[in-house]
């Protein structure tokens, strides 16, 4: 990383005792596309930080955490702590709203030193300002309760690019975070801009997730049975074979729950996924 770095800078933490650190977060929003990104743009200094152009809002981020780095193939794991008085910062760590997930977003952490002044000191030699201290994708957030001091606390994880190996965010087979599905006045859903993928709006082939069937079939069958017949009144007795015309009832029960598709790096081997076919053409409905 030093070699990122300008002489100067390090000459300033070599001969500075009270060194101010600010980091600038620019975090992707749920409704950001790959044609539009849209970012957010947040701050753990206690005032607004305005660097190329943005302003990064302060009081919300509470701590940055350190990067811990694994044996074997760099990954980069990050948690950020976000202050929970702010609805629109708990709201990121609702599980259930899923037309606005946040995880697979991606998040970059910018680490600038400040002079006394609260200026950014020059300190990269690409950006002549703060240093990239991360960059990666949001993989889960939660939300802590403190019973004590009735505070809550919206913590993100987040993996660095390198951790897409291990991670592997994939595509889940729901077809409501898939397509970006919000809810209309008339009771329909329709895309939206929470796709990931601006093509992943007219892909339904996730429709049938999460999805329950039952359904129940009644066909007829003939069933041989026999019955005693007399003669010669009642003398002489024989059995004799006749069809009776049975109603049977199938009944078909089955919960679908959404799959994870993983993005396979290299060769590996990977457990099957149920796939669904549903044909207006041949009139066919089955699964694999």
């Amino acid at each position: 990383m030093s070699r990122n770095l300008l002489p100067s800078a390090l000459d300033y933490l070599a001969n500075t005792n009270d060194v101010r650190i600010a980091h600038l977060v620019r975090q992707e929003l749920s409704e950001s596309t790959e044609l539009l990104p849209v970012f957010t743009y947040l701050t753990d200094y206690a005032n607004d930080i305005v660097w190329a152009g943005q302003t990064y809002e302060a009081g919300k981020i509470t701590k940055v955490g350190d990067l811990r780095q694994t044996q074997g193939l760099t990954n980069y794991k990050l948690s950020i702590d976000v202050a929970g008085e702010f609805q629109e910062e708990l709201d990121k760590g609702l599980v259930e709203n899923l037309n606005k997930s946040y995880v697979g977003k991606e998040i970059e952490v910018l680490r600038a030193y400040l002079d006394e002044g609260a200026n950014i000191i020059p300190f990269d030699k690409t950006t002549n300002g703060p240093m990239q201290y991360f960059i990666g994708d949001i993989s889960d957030i939660n939300i802590t309760e403190n019973i004590v001091s009735g505070n809550s606390t919206v913590k993100w994880d987040c993996a660095g690019k390198f951790q897409d190996f291990e991670l592997v965010n994939g595509r889940v087979t729901d077809d409501a975070s898939h397509r970006g599905l919000v809810s209309n006045l008339d009771g329909s859903t329709s895309p939206s801009n929470g796709a990931k993928r601006e093509a992943y709006k007219l892909d339904t082939g996730f429709q049938h997730a999460n999805q329950t069937i039952n359904t129940v079939s009644e066909y007829m069958t003939n069933e041989t049975r026999y019955r005693m017949k007399s003669s010669w009144l009642g003398f002489r007795t024989s059995t004799e074979e006749y069809q009776v015309e049975i109603k049977n009832t199938f009944e078909l029960g089955l919960d679908l729950a959404a799959k994870f598709i993983p993005r396979v790096y290299g060769v590996r081997k990977i457990p099957g996924i149920p796939i669904f076919l549903d044909s207006l053409k041949i009139g066919l409905t089955f699964f694999m």
